[in-house]
């Protein structure tokens, strides 16, 4: 018996909702969107992720998903969703969609929670920081205002203890086009000392 669902649909909502199952039900251990699922291992022990009538559902699922994440806002999101299975922020603040680049893919997509907005942690040169999200909710590619607020030290188990990060709230930089985010990030490290 497989432990993986067909895609029923290839609306936005139905892939976000197979790779959450997917991911799930493999043990949380996502996988390379490029990769071919009959050669994909688990990291931990080695041995094959999926059987081979569950690569066959993920080969043809994958189809689907890259053809169709051609018309979303960010396509390249099928590979943050493939290792993720879920963008963690989305269920701490219920509203909030994940569709746009933001960087925060590479650590995880680590929110703090109950801050008054949703966030995610971001990284460029060094230097960290809290992408904050004014709005609330809907896609953040549809968004108009965004916030970045410099983390002071990240301890080491930011991932595990999200609301142990100290963020500089006195220094906020507002801003509206998300594409800057990288940008304004790596300003905040050469402002901090670093040195490219």
């Amino acid at each position: 018996m497989s432990r993986i669902n067909r895609l029923e649909a290839t609306d936005t909502q139905s892939i976000r909702k197979w790779f959450a199952e997917t991911v799930a039900a493999i043990g949380g251990e996502g996988w390379h969107a490029d990769d071919s699922p009959s050669t994909i291992v688990k990291l931990s022990t080695g041995e094959r992720l999926f059987s081979e009538e569950e690569a066959a559902i993920v080969r043809q699922a994958m189809k689907d998903v890259f053809k169709a994440a051609r018309s979303w806002p960010e396509p390249d999101m099928v590979y943050d969703l493939a290792m993720c299975g879920s963008i963690p922020v989305e269920a701490l603040y219920p509203g909030i969609i994940i569709d746009a680049f933001t960087s925060a893919g590479r650590l995880g997509y680590v929110s703090i929670p109950g801050r008054e907005f949703p966030n995610l942690l971001v990284e460029n040169g060094g230097q960290y920081a809290i992408l904050e999200f004014p709005q609330g909710t809907g896609p953040i590619s549809e968004h108009e205002n965004f916030v970045l607020k410099a983390v002071l030290n990240l301890p080491a188990d930011y991932s595990e203890n999200p609301t142990s990060i100290p963020v500089d709230e006195e220094n906020p930089v507002r801003f509206s086009d998300l594409f800057e985010v990288e940008d304004l990030v790596f300003d905040m490290a050469k402002s901090r000392g670093f040195r490219a």
